[in-house]
């Protein structure tokens, strides 16, 4: 509580300042960024900032003494404070109101309002990946026997532990409507599988489908999911079936996870950043440009070029807003956040 109220003093806004000198395009106009606040996270925790990224609303800063703090994208005021038993294994992903944190062989499944604990075990087994939880279940994709395990939020008890074909690659996601919700994850045997969750022992998967080794992760878009595929293909599957909506082959191999922005979705090869529509998966634009998409940044799109600097661009057109960003950002709710010197996060607002 001292840490928090520490925090709250300190985040007050501050001059605005420019981040850089980027150069803006002259056809779009795009102003600089402008700091709106820093949090002084080192300064406060004696400890170095170790790493930042987004879950959900949330931008989450994990310090070198073991603890995650939850910021405020906007305004840089902590929601809230986490002490872990050990540093993350895996950055999380975000679950129903919750979040689930892996921390060596221990579990914790967090409120992502407030970072009241809901749930703590170290009985389970050592996840291979995130694990993702609900309202029920947490639910770990296990490095020893290939498995899903769900465990009750509730009593604590394995509710039901379901062995996969293959090692499990990607982290445990949550896809589909409350009633028909599953818990989606990677092997690497190229396929995607899609378990029912809750607490009822699934019979069998609700869904299969062949998807080749997956970069980074399965991408949820409402209805969608995409995959970057090492088969040289994007993908986009019905979340509720698997089927295949549309498949997109740049004719080279893919090197990221893809970004959503609006009804475009953006990816990228190792010559070119490209742009296809999110409902047919027709190719909207691209460039032959080294360049990684990271995430949507106010209906433009955040990337990082091969020399490790950052830039945003119009994602309708993929042409440059502004050059010359720092490449340790992150994005969310039209925020730019950089963790500066591992002792400071900083938020910035791009003006257009």
């Amino acid at each position: 509580m001292i840490f928090m109220a520490l925090l709250i003093v300190f985040l007050s806004p501050l001059t605005t300042v420019p981040l850089t000198e980027p150069t803006v395009a002259l056809e779009q106009r795009a102003s600089e960024p402008q700091q709106q606040w820093v949090a002084p996270l080192g300064e406060l925790r004696h400890a170095r900032v170790t790493r930042i990224g987004t879950v959900a609303d949330l931008v989450l800063a994990e310090d070198s003494a073991g603890g995650l703090t939850a910021l405020d994208p906007a305004t840089g005021q902590a929601r809230w404070f986490v002490q872990l038993p050990a540093p993350l294994n895996f950055w999380p992903v975000a679950g129903d109101g919750v979040i689930s944190l892996a921390c060596g062989q221990t579990m914790v499944v967090v409120s992502s309002t407030n970072g009241t604990r809901r749930f703590q075990t170290s009985e389970g087994s050592v996840p291979c990946n995130s694990p993702v939880a609900d309202s029920h279940a947490l639910y770990v994709p296990t490095l020893l026997g290939n498995r899903v395990v769900a465990t009750s939020l509730e009593s604590g008890q394995v509710a039901w532990s379901y062995q996969m074909a293959a090692p499990i690659t990607t982290p445990a996601q949550l896809v589909g409507a409350v009633g028909t919700r599953s818990v989606l994850v990677g092997c690497d045997d190229g396929m995607l599988r899609a378990l029912p969750a809750g607490l009822a022992v699934p019979e069998h998967e609700r869904w299969v489908a062949h998807v080749g080794r997956i970069i980074d992760g399965p991408v949820i878009a409402g209805e969608l999911v995409l995959v970057a595929s090492a088969d040289l293909v994007l993908l986009a599957l019905d979340a509720s079936s698997g089927v295949a909506r549309w498949r997109h082959l740049p004719g080279e191999a893919l090197r990221c996870a893809p970004v959503v922005v609006g009804d475009l979705v953006l990816c990228s090869t190792d010559t070119r950043l490209f742009a296809v529509h999110a409902s047919s998966g027709q190719l909207a634009w691209e460039q032959e440009v080294h360049a990684r998409p990271l995430a949507e940044l106010n209906g433009a799109v955040l990337d990082v070029r091969a020399d490790g600097s950052s830039e945003v661009r119009e994602a309708s057109t993929g042409a440059v807003l502004v050059q010359a960003l720092p490449s340790d950002v992150v994005s969310n709710h039209g925020m730019l956040v950089q963790l500066r010197g591992g002792t400071e996060v900083v938020g910035w607002k791009l003006g257009r």
